[in-house]
């Protein structure tokens, strides 16, 4: 008789038992993929989506075989299922972090139950509204309004200015760039409330009205006029973006010929006219490059700073373009590095393919490839240069390697664009931008090129082989030794964990952000918290501790971007410990490595500021003291490597700072570093509206003559110069 009983029980519940298993299985699935492993974000977004579907076919059929007379009836009924579908990959979750002791279980909490809860009441809703709405094929009728729940963040995608979504079933997604920051605000527990509330409602109507003839129309009248009114009032929630509420909070507009700037009300109008004169200048340059250009204006919205874009429009550390849209989205810090390769972007929109006018299967070393390849450069250095230290020092990707799967996202970004730019320069220089075009399209190498990816690749290894210049290892390592995305632990927690870390340390709060440091670091080896160790070390006077420290470090940053970092502030804490002789050591060896031009001026920075006797002063001061230091040794030295140290804290168009540009332009450029500071201090100052001094700099700058990795920077500074200069009068006419 009782194994009749389990019988039956099993069998009513089989199509649970089955749901059950497979989310369990999931889960387990989960944790072996690159960022749902850890119990976070991802983790419950995933969870989500399953929950909701598999909630909604338990509702469906609860309705049509038990037909549950209440609302009390009907959560009595299915409260413990409910309950195991939300336990089964919280616990998953807890034991994996036992196990493997990765990130605090902790951390995922708030992210669990504000996504995955109210899923549990979106499901349900879902599977009324389904059940009320179709008769027949509820099955398909059930997958059909899931897939159309989930692709109206694609609409909006598509639509809107923005690149962030909320949605029933997976909650929240910060944008098509990764971030790290993603945080549970008020925005997110609000939306998630809306959500529980209104879906919940569904069933309460459904029962409530259960008398009325006309309850199946009233749950479908109801649920589709409710979510009309939300989808009208999202953008003055903060749940969407729309064109009004971008224009709200960027109401100035500069517009030439081609591009339309809209800003807020920070910038001044000389800073205004740069930008649209650069961005004509580029435009212009990008139509010769393409042998096409856009239909219609380029729209540039210029945030005044990522956390504004992050609000407003999403993905606040990554500028974007919507090619489709012919709309690029930057910010203030990153305007004058990145307006050449979104704008790059949208003029790939006229030969792209799909709704998005992007690369064939949206390849991302075809659209990055590109952008980067049109530049020409890479933080200032040539793309072939970098390509070529990557290749002798071990650090090149092969391309079939690259163009596989998620390996772009794998590597580094400065790595994968680096590679992606310069392979697909190579392939725009020796075969022509009109059949890039077409492998744009259509990836098929053969077809195009009529050699395949492996071919094309042993080319591309081969020209960069015999490209003429020295190999340098510490250039190699501070642009290819980096982690990639998919290869960080507890991304999101030590993200989350650094803010607070610094914020800490801003309020000079130094044994607390020691205490949290130290917690991470014995799971976790990141540069952030190395930096803001050697910060809270410095800031409690524990120096002989930070030397100990940092030497302990030494070893993991071997061979990576932060190996020199790491020197630099070793020989700090040997100034700060009086041991000067031997700090001095370790800057002359930096020195003597010829490396990337921000490392060689921080090290050469010191050695002057060491000389004059003011270095611990330097190290221990506030920006004011420093930006003092600077303007007092550069009148006694006029020595052009301390320009990049005092140039951001400069404001040139102030006539009482005409000296620093007469101690300059009396100076002698001794290296190719001091002429590339010259070359960025020429682009500050054309940037704010003194073209005559900035062509005076960049004449400077051509001295002495000779091999220099910056000559190719030089001509295309000085080319811009000319054009901007000859047309300014003509762009303000138009």
């Amino acid at each position: 008789m009782q194994i009749k009983i389990k019988e039956g029980i099993i069998k009513e519940n089989i199509l649970f038992i089955f749901l059950a298993a497979l989310l369990m299985a999931a889960a387990v699935l989960q944790l072996t993929i690159p960022l749902t492993k850890f119990f976070s974000f991802e983790y419950s977004v995933v969870n989500s989506i399953l929950i909701t579907f598999f909630i909604s076919i338990i509702t469906i059929q609860n309705l049509h075989k038990k037909n549950p007379e209440s609302y009390r009836d009907f959560n009595t009924g299915t409260a413990s299922n409910l309950f195991l579908f939300f336990i089964i990959p919280l616990i998953i979750a807890f034991i994996n972090t036992v196990l493997k002791n990765q990130c605090p279980f902790y951390h995922g909490l708030p992210y669990y139950f504000t996504i995955v809860f109210p899923a549990i009441f979106v499901g349900r809703g879902i599977g009324i509204f389904v059940f009320c709405a179709i008769r027949r094929f509820r099955s398909i009728g059930l997958i059909f309004v899931y897939l159309l729940i989930l692709t109206i963040p694609l609409i909006e995608f598509y639509l809107n200015p923005q690149v962030y979504f909320y949605n029933p079933i997976f909650s929240f997604f910060p944008g098509n760039i990764y971030d790290e920051s993603i945080r549970v605000d008020v925005t997110l527990i609000t939306y998630r409330l809306i959500n529980l509330i209104f879906f919940e409602s569904i069933a309460v109507i459904y029962f409530l009205s259960k008398k009325i003839e006309f309850r199946r129309g009233i749950i479908v009248i109801y649920t589709l006029i409710t979510s009309l009114i939300f989808i009208i009032l999202s953008p003055y929630l903060g749940f969407s973006t729309n064109m009004e509420r971008i224009k709200r909070k960027l109401p100035v507009s500069e517009e030439t010929a081609n591009i339309r700037f809209h800003y807020g009300n920070e910038r001044t109008k000389k800073e205004m006219s740069y930008s649209t004169f650069e961005a004509e200048y580029y435009y212009h340059e990008l139509s010769e490059y393409y042998k096409t250009e856009p239909d219609k204006k380029i729209d540039a919205f210029v945030f005044k700073d990522s956390g504004e874009k992050r609000d407003i429009f999403g993905a606040g550390n990554a500028d974007v373009a919507k090619p489709w849209m012919n709309q690029i989205y930057l910010s203030e810090q990153t305007l004058n590095r990145t307006l050449k390769h979104e704008m790059s972007h949208v003029f790939t929109s006229k030969f792209g393919k799909y709704v998005f006018e992007v690369a064939d299967k949206i390849n991302p070393v075809l659209i990055e490839g590109i952008a980067t390849a049109s530049e020409g450069f890479y933080d200032d250095y040539p793309l072939h240069y970098l390509a070529f230290q990557a290749y002798k020092n071990g650090y090149l990707t092969e391309l079939p390697e690259l163009f596989s799967g998620l390996n772009f996202f794998a590597k580094a970004s400065s790595s994968s664009y680096l590679t992606s730019g310069s392979f697909v320069k190579f392939l725009v220089d020796k075969y022509g931008i009109e059949k890039f075009k077409l492998l744009y399209r259509d990836i098929d190498f053969m077809k195009h090129y009529g050699k395949d990816i492996a071919t094309l690749n042993k080319e591309y290894i081969e020209f960069i082989s015999i490209q003429d210049f020295p190999s340098n290892k510490a250039v190699a390592n501070y642009y290819f030794g980096r982690k990639g995305l998919i290869q960080k632990n507890c991304p999101r927690y030590i993200s989350e964990k650094t803010e607070e870390i610094f914020e800490l340390i801003a309020k000079r709060n130094y044994l607390d952000a020691k205490e949290i440091i130290s917690e991470l670091e014995l799971k976790n080896t990141s540069w952030a918290l190395t930096y803001a160790m050697i910060e809270c070390n410095q800031g409690l006077g524990e120096i002989r501790s930070c030397l100990r420290y940092i030497e302990n470090k030494e070893t993991t940053y071997k061979g990576t971007a932060y190996e020199e970092i790491l020197a630099i502030r070793k020989a700090d804490m040997l100034f700060l410990d009086d041991q000067t002789d031997k700090a001095m050591n370790i800057l002359v060896n930096i020195l003597s490595t010829s490396s990337v031009h921000r490392v060689y001026f921080l090290a050469k920075t010191r050695i002057i500021l060491s000389e004059k006797m003011v270095i611990k002063e330097y190290i221990m001061g506030n920006e004011e003291t420093r930006a003092h230091i600077f303007k007092k040794i550069f009148l006694q030295t006029s020595n052009i490597s301390l320009i990049p140290a005092i140039q951001d804290k400069i404001n040139y168009q102030d006539k009482k700072n005409d000296w620093i540009l007469e101690v300059v332009l009396k100076g002698t450029v001794k290296n190719n570093y001091e002429k590339y500071a010259l070359i960025k201090l020429s682009e500050l100052l054309a940037r704010q509206g003194n073209y005559g001094k900035a062509k005076q700099i960049l004449d400077k700058a051509k001295k002495p003559e000779g091999e220099c990795i910056f000559n190719e920077l030089l001509k295309s500074v000085e080319l811009k110069l000319l054009r901007l200069s000859e047309g300014k009068t003509q762009l303000q006419n138009e």
